[in-house]
């Protein structure tokens, strides 16, 4: 589950995921991604990130995720 998914139980309902770019080559891929949102609390939240997937069999095997938070 990549950081959009997780982040998103911290976030209210005005939290947004864009995917802002993949590739992939052979066996592996990478999508990078920023969500956007607000805490319960009123804060503003940035997270900008990137998921590196591992593919077996045409399924995920591994996936791999790098993020930053900034909160506001």
């Amino acid at each position: 589950m990549g950081c959009p998914a997780r982040c998103a139980g911290r976030i209210d309902r005005k939290g947004r995921g864009v995917k802002r770019g993949r590739a992939h080559c052979g066996d592996r891929g990478v999508t990078e991604w920023i969500f956007t949102g607000t805490t319960a609390d009123g804060k503003k939240v940035e997270v900008t990130g990137c998921d590196v997937f591992t593919f077996r069999n045409g399924k995920i095997a591994v996936e791999e995720s790098y993020f930053e938070n900034r909160t506001s």
